[in-house]
């Protein structure tokens, strides 16, 4: 009985690793495509919002050639902790990869509801000290916003608006929030 029962314990933390990135403890791109479906079916069901906010780290590359890869563990860790604290514990967060990272924002009741959280990122990360050896360095985030059904009628499709807006945010910029309208889609997409 005892080793099936230790058995099943090592199936489920194989299971879990394959889920979360060694690095920042969070959900990675290979959990999201089972979360992402499981909340559809869930807020379609019960007539729930939701919302993605897609995001990256601004100039992260120059953190890698600057000070070393090592360093960019720190940061990215570091981003990672600010990220945390900055949401529900019902809210799935998943480092999507690189500097990427990907928000699933549950029982929000408007665009302002996902708008303020993602200021709260932004404003989060960009005040966090990332301590080095030698140094302390800040670094911020671009931030788009899609929300389930105002911008998107699938899961995936949310996920693609909010990469839209991210884009939007870093082309205007960096260090922004941009939600998702449909003037960033392509014109043949529009409707």
């Amino acid at each position: 009985r005892k080793k099936i029962e230790s058995l099943e314990q090592q199936l489920k933390e194989v299971k879990k690793e394959a889920k979360t990135d060694e690095l920042t403890d969070m959900l990675n791109k290979r959990a999201l495509n089972a979360e992402l479906e499981k909340q559809e079916e869930y807020f379609k069901r019960f007539k729930r919002t939701y919302s993605i906010i897609f995001f990256d780290i601004d100039h992260f590359k120059n953190v890698n050639d600057t000070y070393g890869h090592d360093v960019g563990d720190i940061v990215l860790k570091t981003v990672a902790e600010a990220i945390k604290r900055s949401i529900n514990k019902c809210d799935y967060v998943i480092r999507y990869g690189g500097e990427e990272f990907l928000i699933i924002l549950q029982n929000i009741k408007s665009i302002d509801d996902a708008l303020q959280v993602a200021e709260k990122i932004r404003q989060r990360v960009e005040q966090t000290p990332i301590k080095l050896n030698n140094a302390t360095i800040k670094k911020t985030v671009s931030i788009g916003v899609s929300v389930f059904p105002i911008h998107c009628h699938q899961a995936w499709e949310c996920v693609k608006n909010a990469d839209l807006a991210l884009y939007k945010a870093k082309n205007d910029g960096r260090n922004r929030v941009v939600v998702f309208d449909k003037s960033l889609l392509p014109n043949t997409n529009r409707q």
